[in-house]
């Protein structure tokens, strides 16, 4: 190891080099254009040349207190870099990342596949590390979004080791359950343009009508929740309602881009229905594009706390404790959300996906009471991994009474086997736990698949 005298100055084998970035002297032109777009301080910039004993390779050191990150990315409203191959492009324009290519462009060829190696567990982790704050949203990060709350999600090595003790359980096969479909009235269902009504179709799909409008709630008709249809989790209960038998949908709320709540097949055959054309989508803040790709372009992007009005309705996007993810490197580029529809008489809470927070107090105060809400009781086992993202039956009751509703109905159960309780576990749980309160099972219904009910 070489020391300069007095300045700070160290040289280290090629190999070793992460802090500091060598390159070689033919390569002065690339160091020339950095300087020129601001990648180094014209000032203070150092570069001394360096070569080995015997000449046969000469390099040039660049302080490394002169190679300058950028320290922040402001967000914009509506960012929505969703895709890998625009992830990494993010990543790729990065000073110090165009320094690692210059490095491995002109390096010997036998120091390239070290540093091919480096470069790819390096991108792995900015892709998954904690992001820094943004000076203007509390809940956006320099590459996408996070949760307000304090809150610390289990990593990868969690999801192996939950993935393992799994293979030791006995966790009921999905044969060994019949959860019946309740009979419902397509018909009414269809010519329906004055009374409000609930129809749960199965999972986080529900089906609102309210003031004339016939309103979605992340839909999924597929056989699986997953990026392809012969793998995955397989849906246990057909869709109560199917989509032949939907009356034309208004309204679509999405709350999140995991595949169980946003399901590709599903939007392309709502969009490819006789009226399809005109349904009115509405996502979280960096959606807008994934739906732009299939074509489709009635689409609303919202922000937490942002408000639209359609007509008799309005609809505000709301806070929830979740995250979103389609791909290896999409974590949290999209955000999640919760949604609120009101009307002048009529105040209806979709909460979508989440863990329990102390921000449904906040909801409470600021839009409630609601008439009516749709809560998940399911997909909450093993808590130790699951209980950042995912409530318990107890803490869905908990967010019932926190939000002010006077009804409530039971969602994102019974209809896929996503996690470790059994899938007829949650209602039990539920019922128990409106007993302790001393609270009735009218006040949070546990519906059967396609069953609906109706609000004078």
């Amino acid at each position: 190891m070489d020391t300069g005298s007095g300045t700070g100055r160290v040289s280290f084998p090629l190999r070793a080099r992460i802090g500091n970035l060598i390159v070689r002297d033919h390569s002065r032109s690339m160091l020339k254009k950095a300087r020129r777009k601001g990648g180094f301080n014209p000032v203070q910039a150092h570069i001394e040349r360096l070569s080995s004993p015997d000449g046969s390779f000469e390099r040039i050191l660049v302080r490394e207190d002169d190679w300058r990150l950028p320290n922040c990315f402001p967000p914009k409203p509506g960012f929505s870099k969703t895709s890998s191959a625009a992830r990494f492009s993010a990543l790729l324009d990065s000073t110090f990342c165009k320094g690692f290519l210059t490095v491995l462009n002109h390096a010997p060829s036998f120091h390239r596949f070290s540093l091919l190696t480096v470069t790819a567990l390096f991108s792995l982790s900015i892709a998954h590390a904690a992001q820094p704050d943004s000076p203007c949203k509390p809940h956006y990060t320099q590459h996408g979004f996070r949760n307000t709350t304090h809150c610390e999600p289990p990593d990868f090595f969690d999801f192996l080791k939950w993935r393992w003790q799994r293979l030791f359980k006995k966790i009921p096969s999905s044969g060994t359950y019949h959860f019946p479909l309740a009979q419902n009235d397509p018909g009414f269902l269809k010519s329906n343009r004055e009374k409000t009504t609930l129809t749960w179709i199965g999972h986080a799909t529900v089906l609102l009508q309210l003031k004339g409008k016939n309103i979605l709630t992340d839909p999924h008709f597929s056989n699986r929740a997953s990026p392809v249809q012969w793998a995955g989790p397989k849906r246990i209960v057909p869709p109560g309602l199917s989509m032949e038998d939907l009356p034309p949908i208004d309204w679509v709320v999405i709350s999140h881009d995991h595949y169980d709540s946003l399901d590709k097949q599903t939007i392309r055959n709502l969009y490819g229905r006789e009226g399809g054309t005109e349904t009115l989508f509405f996502v979280p803040s960096g959606l807008k594009t994934w739906f732009h790709r299939l074509g489709i372009r009635r689409v609303i992007e919202m922000d937490w706390w942002n408000r639209h009005k359609e007509g008799a309705l309005s609809i505000t996007a709301v806070p929830v404790q979740h995250w979103s993810k389609r791909s290896p490197f999409s974590r949290n580029t999209t955000l999640w959300a919760g949604w609120v529809i009101h009307s002048d008489d009529f105040r209806f809470f979709f909460c979508g996906d989440t863990g329990y927070a102390p921000l449904f107090k906040e909801i409470g105060k600021k839009l409630g009471p609601f008439q009516l809400s749709a809560i998940p009781i399911g997909a909450y086992e093993p808590r130790w991994f699951m209980r950042y993202h995912h409530v318990s039956p107890e803490e869905a009751l908990q967010i019932h009474l926190d939000i002010g509703s006077e009804k409530s109905v039971a969602i994102h159960w019974g209809t896929f086997m996503l996690t470790d309780e059994p899938l007829d576990e949650p209602p039990k749980r539920l019922e128990k736990a409106l007993r302790e309160k001393c609270l009735s099972e009218e006040d949070f219904v546990v519906l059967g698949h396609g069953e609906t009910i109706r609000f004078n």
